[in-house]
């Protein structure tokens, strides 16, 4: 191990200017003045050269004055190197980049619904798309989705189909909803699960559908948790 400062590491959490707050246990530092030398914003407040053991808030990296290559491995990432970290780091924005076009693909599925608005379908869905309800049918093509969409809107109509929640792995999304309708003079709702994948064009290519009762029983008492 090399020899190094004897200074206390700590977090700096200065304002990174994407609109999200970086929960801090310290109070509020100024805004970063230098760039971070792996993703390369504002995060530093001080050069590099000088910032020692400082973490960048957006990035995660630890500033490494010891280590003067982008090829060296740092003792303070783990053994990555400058340029392992910073491939990383882009690897992971465009993930979250994904991950929020996604959101918003199925947001607006779930929206077209609720407005009668075949025009989303195309925009969202491949046209191999395999839809299996969560009772039974199953789609086969973006036509057979179509046609689906105008049946059922003649003799029903989408109340609310809210999401509650999304989970992502690789090209898949889970996302939890409650749905509700009127179909055939009768309303009902329900809770319910989707399991989606999508293709290397960011459209909708399987998705599954699965129902659970939104009316919860408990046989053995509201137990605290």
């Amino acid at each position: 191990m090399r020899n190094k400062p004897d200074r206390e590491k700590f977090r700096f959490f200065p304002e990174t200017g994407d609109g999200r707050e970086e929960p801090s246990p310290v109070p509020p530092e100024p805004a970063g003045k230098y760039p971070c030398p792996c993703c390369g914003r504002l995060t530093l407040p001080v050069p590099k050269e000088e910032a020692i053991a400082y973490i960048c808030p957006a990035c995660f990296w630890e500033n490494d004055v010891f280590t003067p290559g982008e090829d060296e491995p740092s003792d303070e990432n783990h053994g990555l190197t400058l340029r392992q970290g910073r491939a990383r780091y882009y690897q992971q924005k465009r993930q979250r980049s994904s991950m929020k076009q996604r959101e918003e693909t199925i947001n607006a599925y779930f929206r077209c619904w609720l407005e009668n608005d075949p025009s989303v379908l195309e925009e969202a869905f491949s046209e191999a798309i395999v839809y299996s309800e969560c009772y039974g049918p199953e789609y086969r093509g973006l036509g057979q989705i179509k046609q689906w969409f105008s049946d059922w809107n003649q003799r029903g109509r989408v109340l609310e189909w809210r999401v509650k929640s999304f989970l992502h792995q690789e090209n898949r999304t889970a996302v939890e909803w409650y749905f509700r309708c009127g179909y055939d003079g009768e309303e009902g709702g329900f809770d319910g699960v989707s399991l989606i994948e999508f293709d290397e064009n960011e459209k909708i290519v399987s998705l599954k559908e699965f129902q659970s009762k939104a009316e919860h029983e408990f046989p053995y008492g509201e137990a605290a948790l």
